[in-house]
């Protein structure tokens, strides 16, 4: 009565088989053949799978051309400085009574007059200073830098005020920023600049020393995959020739793909980095 009501309750038991040699299954040459080979193209399909995925690192680099270079940027104060050097790539003593450095911001304006379209370029002087570096947020990158803290950079009110770069110059709504860098003259505001030959003599050959805080991209780092770095750049001028140098900023879109069988986009960001004309 009591084994009967045991083996009414087990619901473990298992389903009666029968054996052929001792193996539940009936088993051929030609079976363990094919189950020998099944076992090792699961073998290497998992291995492809678990090296795809140990090592994944495949990205894909969106440069959208239309808005290339119209990056729309607001600077801040670690973005840029600019100092002037000798021949020998030394900093010029008494720099203030031999040249001077000023910025610009230059806003193109279009309308209509009349029927015409009109433009107009808007110059607003920005407010330059000598550099500070330790209220910048990438400090370690610009505490090492060559000359950086007798170089001119912007000031805490020029970034206040939004200061930016967008487009190419002559186009539609371009804004960016000038540098210039002029020989000190004496006037009823200043007076202690050097004699003029002097001046031409001391700058007839010299480098303008430029750092842009740049971007370079590392493709195989899923997380940090946008590096700064500082850009460094030495422009020879001189005090006989005009010369005038763009750096213009494209805007990237950035896509990484972590799937292992389909794409899977992931970490969609925008940067900007510097490219030359």
């Amino acid at each position: 009565m009591i084994s009967t009501f045991l083996r009414y309750c087990d619901f473990i038991g298992v389903s009666p088989r029968i054996y052929y040699n001792g193996n539940f299954r009936f088993k051929t040459q030609t079976g363990g053949l094919l189950s020998i080979l099944l076992s090792i193209f699961l073998i290497i399909i998992s291995s492809y799978f678990i090296y795809i995925f140990l090592s994944k690192n495949s990205f894909t680099l969106y440069e959208n051309l239309l808005t290339i270079p119209r990056a729309h940027k607001i600077f801040r104060k670690e973005d840029f400085s600019i100092i002037l050097l000798d021949k020998y790539f030394h900093k010029i003593e008494n720099s203030s009574q031999i040249y001077s450095i000023y910025a610009d911001i230059w806003t193109d304006k279009r309308y209509y007059e009349d029927g015409i379209l009109q433009s107009k370029t808007n110059i607003t002087p920005v407010s330059i200073e000598q550099c500070n570096i330790t209220k910048y947020e990438k400090f370690e990158l610009w505490k090492n830098e060559k000359l950086i803290n007798d170089s001119i950079c912007f000031s805490e009110e020029a970034i206040e005020s939004n200061i930016n770069s967008t487009g190419v110059y002559g186009e539609t709504g371009y804004t960016g920023i000038v540098f210039w860098i002029s020989m000190c003259t004496n006037s009823s505001i200043k007076n202690n600049c050097y004699p003029i030959e002097k001046s031409k003599e001391i700058l007839d050959n010299v480098f303008v020393y430029v750092k842009i805080l740049d971007i370079y991209f590392d493709h195989g780092d899923l997380n940090n995959n946008a590096i700064n770095y500082i850009h460094s750049e030495l422009i020879q001028a001189s005090s006989s020739v005009y010369k005038r140098v763009w750096y213009l900023f494209r805007e990237v879109e950035y896509i990484s793909d972590e799937g292992i069988l389909f794409m899977e986009e992931k970490k969609k960001k925008i940067y900007y980095f510097i490219f030359f004309l």
